[in-house]
């Protein structure tokens, strides 16, 4: 490095401000522009004894006069660049891209024609060698300078520009009113999560329905019964049975009680089965030529409909799910139009579908299905020279797009970690971003992250670069540290690198003695660590809700791909469903929330419900008028209140029992979801207490359910 004499092709550095107009310098490098280096190259003579610079801005490039001995000449020091984008990075030495050696090689005109926009080619290339970043020599990758902080980044990036939290929550459409005390049903749930086809899909099923040969299963389908329809799939998943003929099994087979699910549920076999085989998702405008017309309109339904009634939380995660597929393959048909085959995974033949989902509840935000490589009707949005033609990029663009400009975080693993990912989403879509780095390396520091020493496990490095005006650091934890172990490597333009609680591994060992006890290892890490693997995993875990307990997949089996794809997407909207619920009412584990679910959907009240009341919701089968006329209905507040009436003393509608919500209680008013173990059933699902009883010889209140939870302890009450 020189202060003195130049020559057409050298490369210069200067701190920025030194150089070009104040003006200039902030809108290129607004954060950091009083101290920024910048890296220019010597294009011709000027005027006198001056020479004409092109300065390298990242985003643009500027031309200017200058003095030579204004400027710092850089010798060729291999693996060393100028830190152009560093703020407050020390002063550094570059090397040009194929530096002419003498005068000869470029002429003026050669000078003029050379592209100095800044913008370094997307294209997948061999990554350039890699250096040992320290405070004298930065690490240049593919063009990218990366310099090592000894010190991390102490303040959340995020968090520095007063970026706030979000609080997940189901935002139910106007529609949907609460019941008569102000509660929610797990119904209600469903139906905020299912897309808002139900009326449409009666109607295209319907016609469907109309070309059986059967006269008697060809009515009309309503929503009633298609959602008892969805019911008795989620009761098949928790009483499995051989052959699907078996539900409606009414004989004791001496080992188990029989099913009956048509006595039991009102919904004969044959009824089944029809709305099994005409059941349709689409209209019949749809292209034909499109090989996943039978579902595309359900999967864009379902996303607009995530957007509509559901709010996530401040980290989105993007990863993958399947939907099983056992069946015909695509050698024949009818075959599913693209298949993932993966030795790997749990299903290694299965439709493989990109997905988004909010972290923290664990509900679904967003769904893609893959298409295959080569696909004719593949979504192309966000494929272009914004994210470096990436379709792993634009794809998490596609997956977050209802939530651009949030200021959100995205967590994803490998398959979509990059430069580019973090890149555009933080200046395009206004994301933050935080993944973990395999294979997508370009302008990455992967060499330098595997092989920097660190000698205790649990133990970070960390350097930072800028690029295209984004701050990002390049973060490697030494897990599981030993030989021939990969360390795990995070790109993140959020998050901290101060100490968080360590990381705890269960395992097992023996003693001396021989006998095996429990023990846990704790592994120290970050913040930006331990922020990553919170939140890393959340689609794993929904998977594995779906797959593994509610086995919905395993359960029901098909031979037309659509309906794999259809039944895989019930699961996903069922396990949202028990999640939704979790975060916001009394959590209950999800085998009870799937029955819970199921028996309410079989006995809904919906359009096409018939005029005999279900035996289970209030105790016996009685006529819609009976059932209403054991209730008066009074207001409270500004609620409506069911007042219960004794039988005998209907005709004169004399009040025996007086029945209050538990939040009308001074007590109780504050609480959100107030809720006692019932004096009837002595669960704690009770959110009514009886008034005219009063309290009993312990202090406690009467407290009972409502038959809107499936249970008879209102009309029991009633009856004494």
């Amino acid at each position: 490095m020189a202060t003195g004499k130049c020559k057409i092709g050298d490369t210069v550095f200067a701190t920025a401000k030194n150089v070009l107009n104040s003006d200039v310098v902030m809108a290129a490098f607004p954060i950091c522009w009083q101290v920024v280096e910048i890296r220019g190259t010597v294009l011709r003579h000027g005027s006198g004894r001056k020479w004409v610079v092109g300065w390298d801005l990242g985003l643009f490039s500027v031309k200017k006069e200058h003095g030579s001995r204004s400027l710092h000449v850089v010798r060729p020091i291999p693996g060393a660049l100028l830190n152009a984008q560093n703020p407050g990075g020390p002063v550094v030495a570059a090397v040009p891209d194929t530096p002419p050696t003498s005068d000869d090689d470029m002429d003026e005109s050669d000078a003029d024609s050379i592209d100095y926009s800044g913008n370094v080619p997307d294209t997948e290339q061999t990554p350039e060698p890699e250096g040992i970043p320290d405070d004298t020599n930065p690490l240049l990758v593919n063009d990218l300078c990366w310099v090592h902080e000894k010190d991390g980044v102490p303040q959340c990036w995020r968090e520095s520009v007063g970026k706030g939290n979000h609080r997940p929550h189901v935002m139910f459409p106007s529609s949907m009113r609460l019941d008569a005390v102000g509660q929610r049903t797990i119904l209600d749930y469903f139906l905020a999560m299912f897309p808002d086809l139900i009326e449409e899909i009666c109607t295209w099923t319907s016609a469907e329905l109309a070309k059986d040969s059967n006269a008697s299963v060809r009515h009309v389908l309503t929503p009633h019964e298609l959602l008892k329809f969805f019911g008795l799939m989620i009761a098949m998943t928790r009483n499995p049975q051989r052959a699907r003929k078996n539900y409606w099994r009414t004989q004791d087979n001496k080992l188990h009680p029989p099913p009956a699910f048509g006595a039991r549920h009102g919904m004969s076999r044959a009824r089944f089965d029809a709305i099994m085989a005409s059941i349709t998702l689409h209209p019949a405008t749809v292209d034909p030529t499109d090989p996943w017309h039978q579902v595309r309109t359900f999967v864009n339904a379902f996303n607009a409909r995530r957007k509509q009634t559901f709010y996530p939380g401040t980290h989105i995660c993007v990863d993958e799910s399947s939907s099983k597929w056992t069946g015909m393959g695509d050698w024949y048909g009818p075959g599913m139009p693209h298949i993932t085959k993966c030795a790997r995974k749990p299903w290694n033949l299965a439709c493989e579908f990109k997905d988004s989902i909010c972290a923290m509840s664990q509900v679904m935000l967003a769904v893609e299905i893959c298409e295959g490589k080569d696909a004719q009707h593949a979504p192309t949005e966000f494929v272009d020279e914004s994210t470096g033609f990436k379709k792993g990029t634009a794809m998490v663009g596609r997956l977050t797009k209802n939530w651009h400009g949030t200021g959100r975080t995205v967590v994803a693993d490998s398959y979509f970690a990059s430069v580019f990912t973090a890149v555009f989403l933080l200046k395009t879509c206004g994301l933050y971003f935080t993944g973990l780095v395999k294979t997508a390396s370009k302008f990455y520091p992967k060499q330098w992250c595997n092989t920097v020493e660190m000698t205790a496990r649990g133990q970070t490095r960390t350097a930072v670069a800028i690029k295209q005006g984004v701050q990002m650091m390049a973060h490697t934890w030494n897990d599981p540290g030993k030989v021939g172990k990969p360390r795990k490597n995070l790109i993140s333009t959020c998050g901290s690198t101060g100490a968080a609680p360590e990381a705890s591994r269960p395992r097992k060992r023996q003693r001396d003695d021989g006998a095996w006890e429990d023990w846990f290892r704790l592994v120290p890490r970050t913040n930006v660590v331990k922020h990553y693997f919170d939140w890393a995993g959340a689609i794993d875990r929904h998977n594995r809700q779906r797959m593994d307990g509610l086995r919905i997949e395993h359960t029901l089996e098909f031979h037309r791909w659509w309906l794999r794809v259809f039944t895989s997407f019930l699961g996903v909207i069922v396990v949202d469903t028990v999640n939704a619920w979790n975060l916001e009412q009394e959590a209950m584990s999800d085998h009870d929330a799937y029955e819970q679910l199921a028996f309410q959907l079989i006995n809904n009240r919906l359009r096409g419900a018939p005029e005999s009341v279900e035996t289970g919701i209030i105790g016996r089968g009685v006529s819609r008028e009976e059932w209403q006329g054991t209730f008066s209905r009074e207001l409270f507040g500004d609620r409506m209140v069911l007042r219960p009436i004794a039988e005998e003393d209907r005709e004169e509608s004399k009040l025996l029992h007086e029945v209050l919500p538990l939040r009308s209680l001074p007590k109780y008013a504050a609480m959100k979801n107030a809720k006692l173990n019932c004096r009837v059933c002595k669960e704690q699902t009770a959110t009514v207490y009886c008034k005219t009883c009063g309290i009993n010889e312990h202090s406690q209140l009467l407290a009972l359910c409502l038959p809107g939870t499936g249970k008879q302890c209102l009309s029991l009450h009633c009856q004494t």
